[in-house]
């Protein structure tokens, strides 16, 4: 190991555990070539594989007939709590999730559905940010419904593993001597296939339910029921979220980690983070980070000697 500063050292130990992220774990792992030439579990070449974010869209707007306080949960909202004496500053915000039942009956991904950033309907930026909310407020005044606002709708999104969005190493290196890494991020047709089912079936409710009307433009493409042939290359974000780059997997044929988050290949080798999740899911990956820290915990004072787990709290 080397520091910026010039100062290099070694580390023995029973037992390692490496968790430095989803992007960071792959580089190491494939860094680590000078005695295993594809790098350290990379036997099967999964180690930088299936790269996954949560795919973050702005998928149109929604013209509501309900007064802002009936949507409030699905809108981020300020909150200041007391921590211990100390007045904190949060933003609260709930999420509109499709039953488990539906999305495997449809074969959705999981999507995560807020609404922000709500216009008045009269806003003279509106049209310009979204053109195509005139439809929904013409459609809505022309049956005698008066619009109370026009927020985005938001979709966090699961996407599928797929081994050709991976990262890879080049020949450039870094301050400290470590290739860079190189991101090769791939979203596939049935992914934004899927995308757009969900918001096309969330703006069916919308209409159903009295609300309002849920125009989809999602920068500008506003195909809500494409052909399996058709162009849906429409843009996209991330969630800030790295996935999925030293999966854990029951075969060492299909993974890099077994279910104890240990390297197939390396009899004291641990991975920790998010870089071993098999899927995505949509939801924020911290909570299962946590748990998946604590198992390994416990683990590991189970098998290493001399490890102990300090008390929660």
């Amino acid at each position: 190991m080397k520091t910026l500063s010039g100062n290099s050292f070694t580390a023995t130990a029973a037992a390692f555990v490496l968790a430095t992220g989803g992007l960071e774990v792959p580089r190491l792992l494939l860094a680590s070539n000078d005695r295993r030439p594809a790098g350290i579990g990379n036997e099967s070449d999964f180690v930088g594989r299936c790269f996954m974010e949560h795919v973050n869209i702005g998928a149109g707007p929604a013209v509501f007939t309900r007064d802002r306080s009936e949507l409030e949960p699905y809108m981020p909202t300020p909150r200041t709590v007391d921590m211990d004496g100390e007045q904190r500053d949060l933003s609260l915000q709930a999420v509109l999730l499709l039953a488990p039942e539906l999305m495997q009956k449809r074969e959705l991904r999981s999507c995560e559905v807020t609404f922000e950033f709500p216009f008045p309907p009269d806003d003279a930026r509106l049209r310009s940010v979204y053109p195509s909310a005139a439809h929904g407020l013409d459609l809505l005044r022309a049956e005698g419904t008066e619009p109370h606002m026009v927020p985005t709708t938001r979709l966090l999104c699961e996407q599928e593993p797929n081994p050709a969005s991976r990262v890879t190493l080049t020949g450039k290196k870094d301050a400290l001597g470590m290739p860079e890494l190189q991101l090769d991020w791939r979203i596939t047709h049935d992914d934004r296939m899927s995308i757009l089912r969900t918001v096309r079936f969330v703006a069916k409710q919308v209409g159903q339910q009295g609300l309002g009307r849920l125009q989809i433009d999602i920068g500008g493409f506003r195909n809500a029921d494409p052909g399996r042939d058709d162009d849906i290359d429409f843009p996209v974000n991330t969630g800030s979220h790295h996935l999925g780059t030293a999966r854990m997997s029951a075969s060492p044929q299909q993974g890099v980690v077994d279910t104890d988050c240990k390297v197939h290949s390396v009899a004291n080798l641990y991975i920790g983070g998010s870089a071993v999740f098999p899927t995505s899911g949509a939801n924020t990956p911290t909570l299962t980070i946590v748990a998946l820290a604590l198992r390994l915990a416990e683990h590991l004072a189970a098998v290493v000697p001399g490890t102990a787990v300090a008390p929660a709290g």
